[in-house]
């Protein structure tokens, strides 16, 4: 997948900016379909799925927490639970995940194809 800078994808943490990178489309249809559950859980798995594991994290930065999709069985809302708690408990302000977490949502829901790409698709075949 190709990554570009876009502000609409880079979220501060902390002071440190977060260049977030969509996720997979199962990924992205997990977490816009949990938000039928818990809103909040599901735009913070969006977070943790948008940011990079790989990504250094500057001097003085906030470290992305050390929990992957797979420990929780995909469940986007024991993720985004554990995704918010551990940012939580390294001092990250409450208002400030939610602003990214967000935008990490929004980029998600980007990512999945409208109704009318799906029917124009479906006629294709």
């Amino acid at each position: 997948m190709e990554v570009t800078t876009n502000p609409r994808n880079v979220v501060t943490l902390s002071g440190c900016d977060v260049t977030l990178i969509p996720p997979g489309l199962s990924a992205c249809r997990d977490v816009v379909g949990a938000t039928l559950h818990n809103r909040t859980r599901a735009a913070v798995a969006a977070l943790g799925l948008c940011w990079p594991s790989s990504r250094k994290t500057p001097p003085g930065g906030v470290q992305r927490p050390e929990l992957d999709y797979p420990q929780t069985n995909y469940n986007p809302l024991e993720f985004g639970g554990r995704f918010s708690d551990a940012l939580e408990m390294a001092g990250v302000d409450h208002e400030e995940i939610m602003t990214a977490a967000i935008t990490a949502l929004l980029l998600c829901a980007e990512q999945l194809p409208r109704p009318e790409d799906e029917e124009r698709a479906e006629g294709n075949f």
